[in-house]
């Protein structure tokens, strides 16, 4: 806060027996970080009614009930042990993007953290502004020690964000290969869910050619049921990979389906609702290279 706002304050302090003061975190000046962050801020603080002189009268960051989201994002534990000590609520506490301290711990990849806010009473499915909850920022940041301590508090990994997007879904959409990878490794989460299109995570790698994604989706162990799953429009992803040249997709799929039994000519010669199939949505494409044989 500068000099002359501090004097205007107590000037007014003195010309009432009762103050009301605002207490204006974004104008304390704090010490910033290594990483460049600036004091955090209160969204809607309402007014105080206090005491002339009281030691109140400013709020500093130190008694911010924000101080929270920062601590958890560095995982210093004692910090956290003192503040949930004075008040266990801070716990819920979210920013302007809605983001709590869970979400801070993750997005830092603070395992140690993320268990100790769960433990005092933090959401581990809380969601943010877009919908996103702690593991969607830990899958999206590539945060493995993160994502791990949320599925092991019992994070639900088929919560989706507002775009209809589950923490596999942003995964494979963002070639967040570690991530998943990580993923197909948890028995909870699904490996078919379908987005707001009705697209399956191997729709959402063959769009883009994800062909490493691909690979690891369709090796996973739990990956049993036939891929050859449509979305919405009634495309399969291989119609997809087909359609956007995607051949490392294409290619993962078809020996996948040949591991499986299938012969690589009946799956490039699989339909969509138009009656297009692969091998013809290759062409079109200006893919060629695809073998019937």
């Amino acid at each position: 806060m500068n000099l002359r706002r501090h004097k205007d304050i107590e000037k007014h302090q003195k010309e009432s027996k009762w103050a009301t003061v605002v207490r204006p975190i974004t104008l304390v000046k704090t010490q910033s970080g290594n990483n460049g962050e600036g004091p955090w801020s209160v969204v809607g603080k309402s007014p105080s009614v206090t005491k002339p002189g009281s030691a109140k009268d400013v709020c500093l960051m130190t008694e911010s009930p924000f101080r929270i989201l920062k601590i958890a994002a560095k995982g210093d534990l004692d910090d956290l042990e003192r503040l949930c000590k004075g008040d266990r609520g801070r716990v819920g506490v979210k920013d302007k993007k809605g983001w709590t301290a869970a979400h801070h711990a993750a997005a830092h990849n603070q395992p140690a953290a993320i268990t100790f806010l769960i433990n005092h009473g933090a959401e581990v499915n809380a969601q943010d502004g877009e919908g996103r909850t702690p593991l969607h920022v830990a899958v999206e940041r590539e945060a493995l020690l993160a994502m791990d301590a949320l599925m092991d508090s019992g994070a639900n990994a088929e919560v989706t964000d507002t775009n209809g997007d589950a923490p596999l879904h942003l995964a494979m959409t963002n070639n967040k290969i570690k991530s998943v990878e990580r993923m197909v490794g948890y028995p909870t989460v699904d490996l078919y869910q379908t987005d707001q299109r009705g697209r399956t995570p191997l729709h959402l790698a063959a769009m883009n050619d994800y062909a490493e994604c691909a690979k690891l989706l369709s090796e996973a162990y739990r990956f049993t049921k036939c891929p050859n799953q449509p979305c919405s429009n009634g495309y399969h992803p291989i119609h997809i990979a087909a359609r956007n040249a995607s051949v490392g997709v294409l290619e993962a799929l078809l020996q996948f389906a040949e591991k499986k039994g299938c012969v690589r000519r009946d799956m490039i010669t699989i339909p969509d609702l138009e009656g297009n199939v692969p091998l013809h949505l290759a062409v079109h494409s200006g893919e060629i290279k695809v073998r019937a044989e």
